[in-house]
This record gives C-alpha cells, structure tokens and sequence, in this order.
C-alpha cells in the first residue's frame, strides 16, 4: 500500500509539473525500458536455463561412463580375487593328495599286518 500511494502522490506531482502528454510519454518511455529489461533478463534466464540443461546432459553421461569403469573394476577386482582362490585350491589339492598317497601306504601297511597275523594264527 505505501508505494501506491508514494505512486499516486508522484502522479499529481508530476501532472502539476508536466502536461498531460508529457506524463504519459515520459510513462511510456518508463515502460519501454522496463520491457528491454524484462526482454534481457528472459534470455538471460533462457540461456543459463540451456546452460543447466547441457551441463544436467554432460553429468549423466559421465556417470554412466563412470558406471562402466567401477563395472570394470569390480570386475577386475573379481578377476584377481578368482586367480587368488584357483592357486590356494591348487595348494590345498596338492596337500590333499599327498595327504592321500600317505593314508595308502598306511592303509597297505595296516592291511599288510592284518594278513599277516590272520596267516599267523592259523
């Protein structure tokens, strides 16, 4: 409310001071200049608005670009933790399988004694 009357008072003022004509030609240069202004800050507006839409734009795809590369590394991750797993399962193989060749010849020699003692007793 207080700048339509500051408004109103600098009308009557202005209309004591000017003519008519004058008043409405000097309020319409006011608006003129108003509308450029308006008409600047519109593109302004327009052009950062493109701005966001392009940058918006180059930051999905970089993300996805960086999907690929953490797909990639974990991948290569899981690579090196398979290779790590394949030569532990060999070494644990090759201590089974001496483990093995070892429980044999235990199995032979209790197997070996049994007979003997059964040949021995009858």
């Amino acid at each position: 409310m207080p700048e339509k009357d500051y408004i109103n008072r600098t009308i009557i003022k202005l209309r004591r001071k000017y003519g008519k004509d004058e008043l409405v030609a000097a309020l319409n240069t006011q608006l003129s200049e108003k509308d450029v202004e308006i008409g600047k800050l519109s593109s302004e507006i327009a052009f950062l608005e493109d701005k966001a839409d392009k940058l918006t734009k180059e930051v999905l795809s970089l993300s996805g670009k960086l999907k690929f590369h953490e797909n990639k590394w974990e991948s290569a991750k899981i690579e090196c933790r398979k290779e790590e797993l394949y030569q532990h399962q060999l070494k644990d193989n090759s201590r089974l399988r001496k483990e093995l060749k070892e429980l044999r010849l235990k199995y032979n020699d209790v197997f070996a004694k049994l007979i003997y003692l059964k040949n021995k007793n009858e």
